[in-house]
């Protein structure tokens, strides 16, 4: 989960050539003259950012949803049947429709729930390391042409049609 946000990090920290005190022309003047801000803004408030539009602390609710489910598990053992939690981790058919089922299914689905949205967040950061990664290049900003493979997204196909 880490990798994702630390590889935008490293690359927020290239762009903005924080490793090179001897550029002090131009836009590098300004980022000199903002470093702290900027490294605030790349290591605090970015990740922030992204914890709080996919819900905050996923990892602190992952651990005790895991710990419900787990409880859960463990009751349904004792009050049922030693083989109603299958090994890897599902119910048991015949149990389902049992009210300690029923709470665990739903336990269940929330820890899966929070599972997608640390990938979701993963995807985040990993998207936003592509976009910028496409634009920089050897201390550059390089425009540079991108072609789709498919051919109804194609720029010129969409102009010709709406013509």
């Amino acid at each position: 989960m880490n990798d994702h946000l630390s590889r935008f990090q490293g690359l927020l920290s290239e762009i903005f050539q924080f490793d090179f005190a001897d550029l002090d022309t131009g836009i590098y003047r300004l980022f000199r003259l903002r470093e702290k801000e900027l490294h605030r803004f790349i290591d605090e408030t970015l990740p922030d950012e992204v914890d709080a539009a996919f819900g905050a602390d996923t990892s602190g609710q992952r651990q005790q949803v895991q710990e419900k489910v787990d409880e859960l598990a463990d009751k349904i053992r004792d009050e049922l049947a030693d083989d109603a939690v299958l090994s890897n981790g599902d119910l048991a058919a015949e149990y389902k429709k049992t009210k300690l089922g029923k709470q665990f299914l739903a336990a269940h689905k929330a820890l899966d729930d929070i599972s997608a949205s640390e990938s979701d967040r993963d995807e985040v950061f990993n998207h936003l390391y592509t976009f910028f990664s496409r634009c920089y290049e050897d201390a550059d900003f390089i425009p540079k042409r991108r072609y789709s493979r498919r051919p109804d997204t194609c720029v010129w196909r969409i102009v010709v049609q709406a013509r």
